[in-house]
């Protein structure tokens, strides 16, 4: 069977995507990406010509984003000859850029291409949980705004918010210890006089406590949504009489500002990159559930990449899962008897941040940077994502 490999990965620090508050708000989405695009070829010293495609995942797609895969490519002085394709399936759109990469190099169609993902959310206007929803189609449908589902499984669990809140917390201690300990995959974001705008992954708290998270509102109430979209989970979820509210900014993941690239080729084309594969990617999956679980998705596209690698849940060392919401890694552990210390070991999205396409290669680059510094094997990537879909990828350490 021939496999893919990624042979290098880079992004920048994660910026809070917050007006004149973050730091990456002044930085043009395009200059992002080129900042890891120079970068993995500077290292590599990349002969760029060699490079098939560059596909990028990317949910917001207009405007300064527009097309950017083969803007950042030209800007970056890459070979006039390398085309680029950006991909949407929301918020595992990066990783599903890994996916269709390495479907491509594993095949034999290319020998080595990028995949990756950007979002600069700070310079999107109006950007919230709900914006994106159409009001017909969601009443057609009965799709709910994802932080009421994930409410919603918090209360049909009985998962309390002191469980949503320690998960949160553990989320910040994790990336903060991380943090100190330099990180060779993130290149710094620099302006045009080379002075640095930001180097160090800046939504990190280090002076979070639970009297903190438990001040904060509900998500509810901060997007000045009212009860009413809660009876829309009516119609499957009727006994439940009241949805508890429990999910704030201080357990989900805030949206932010990143780019990240990963380098992945065949076996074959090692011998003319002269590189050492960092990882081997043995499986990839995606599906699809009704809306409603935000969970079972993720569950069932871990399930399905673990049987197309054929291994079991106990032959993965460490679980890359998207904090979106903490209900979601804390079900995705309880569901599949996983120990949640074998899960987002250096901090997940919610201490991290969520730059949206961005964040499913940053997963990857963790999981390959942890494997490597804890002397593990494997790494299961999973990110579930609005109206009911998920993506997954196994990969084992060289």
């Amino acid at each position: 069977m021939k496999y893919a490999y990624v042979y290098d990965a880079v992004r920048t620090p994660i910026g809070s995507a917050h007006l004149k508050k973050g730091s990456l708000y002044t930085v043009r989405p395009i200059d992002l990406l080129i900042v890891v695009l120079k970068t993995i070829q500077r290292r590599n010293n990349l002969d760029t010509k060699l490079i098939e495609d560059i596909v990028i995942g990317c949910v917001n797609q207009s405007n300064e984003q527009r097309a950017i895969a083969r803007y950042a490519a030209l800007e970056a002085d890459y070979d006039a000859t390398i085309p680029g394709i950006l991909l949407n399936r929301l918020c595992s759109s990066g990783l599903d850029s890994v996916n269709y990469v390495s479907a491509m190099c594993s095949s034999g169609t290319n020998e080595l291409m990028i995949a990756g993902g950007i979002e600069n959310m700070s310079r999107i206007k109006n950007y919230n949980y709900g914006s994106y929803f159409n009001a017909t189609s969601q009443f057609n449908t009965q799709i709910v705004p994802e932080y009421i589902l994930a409410d919603l499984l918090a209360t049909i669990n009985n998962i309390s918010r002191k469980e949503l809140d320690t998960f949160a917390l553990n989320s910040h201690t994790k990336a903060y210890h991380a943090k100190q300990d330099k990180q060779k995959y993130i290149t710094p974001v620099y302006d045009q006089n080379k002075l640095t705008i930001l180097n160090y992954d800046e939504n990190i708290k280090d002076n979070l406590n639970m009297k903190k998270l438990e001040k904060l509102n509900p998500l509810l109430e901060e997007y000045n949504h009212n009860l009413s979209l809660d009876y829309l989970t009516k119609p499957k979820y009727s006994k439940i009489e009241t949805i508890i509210h429990n999910h704030t900014n201080g357990n989900s993941s805030l949206i932010s500002d990143g780019a990240s690239v990963i380098l992945i080729g065949s076996k074959k084309i090692q011998q003319k990159i002269q590189l050492k594969p960092k990882v081997k990617i043995l499986s990839r999956s995606l599906c699809a559930t009704k809306p409603f679980s935000i969970i079972e998705a993720a569950i069932n596209s871990s399930k399905q990449a673990l049987k197309k690698a054929s291994m079991k849940i106990t032959d993965i060392d460490l679980f890359e899962i998207n904090e979106t919401f903490a209900i979601i890694p804390i079900l995705f552990a309880k569901k599949l008897q996983i120990s949640l210390n074998k899960i987002n070991i250096h901090g997940g999205t919610i201490a991290l941040g969520n730059p949206i396409s961005a964040t499913g290669p940053i997963m990857l680059t963790n999981a390959i940077d942890i494997l490597n510094k804890k002397n593990l094997n494997t790494a299961l990537i999973t990110i579930s994502t609005d109206i009911g879909m998920s993506t997954s990828t196994i990969v084992e350490r060289m």
